[in-house]
């Protein structure tokens, strides 16, 4: 009996991403700008044909779901005991995005939260005088990825999408990502041939 082969067309193309992009649901009280997904950036990400890893999130681990705002800064995180979490799940997310690499994918870049205490990339929310204030910086969480990434020898660009206007205008920071993913999916892998029988790939 003839039996067709499974046809594999995955792109081979994968993206990190923070937790709260792919689930609103994670973020404090009073910050989900979306109801679930952040949808323009799912839509984009679906038009390129990428994968995502979708990264835990560090401040509902360390606090859980029913966190307080408190004052939603660095100030407010920046502890030994989250700095471990933080570290923990940055080098787990490092090692998957390796062990990818390492098989033939191509990681295209890290998708973090601009505004946010742990996944900002350029700007980070500080206290000052009592007030929260947006200033140049990277989130705690950012901060132990980049560590990770460079240890496990995964170099990827990373890019703040805005938590909010104040952290930045959405739309621009979308054409940054499209133009970053057309562009390293044209440098990158073909798609994987079809998988022939008694041969397993994930």
């Amino acid at each position: 009996m003839n039996i067709p082969e499974p046809l594999d067309i995955r792109s081979t193309q994968i993206v990190v991403v923070a937790h709260c992009l792919l689930n609103q649901n994670a973020k404090v009280a009073g910050l989900a700008a979306f109801p679930g997904a952040v949808e323009p950036l799912v839509a984009l990400l679906m038009r390129h044909g990428v994968g995502v890893v979708q990264m835990p999130c560090p401040e509902l681990v360390h606090l859980g779901p029913a966190r307080p705002l408190g004052t939603d800064t660095v100030d407010q995180y920046d502890t030994p005991a989250y700095r471990g979490v933080c570290t923990r799940i940055a080098d787990a997310v490092a090692s998957e995005a390796s062990a990818y690499a390492s098989a033939g994918y191509s990681m295209l870049a890290v998708l973090g939260v601009e505004g946010s205490p742990s996944c900002g990339v350029s700007q980070v929310p500080v206290l000052e005088h009592g007030a929260r204030v947006l200033r140049p910086g990277h989130g705690l969480f950012v901060q132990a990825l980049a560590t990770a990434f460079k240890g496990a020898g995964v170099p990827l660009p990373f890019i703040g999408v805005p938590e909010g206007p104040e952290a930045g205008d959405l739309e621009v920071v979308l054409g940054t990502i499209g133009e970053t993913l057309g562009a390293k999916r044209a440098r990158g892998h073909p798609a994987r041939p079809p998988l022939t029988p008694g041969r397993h790939t994930a």
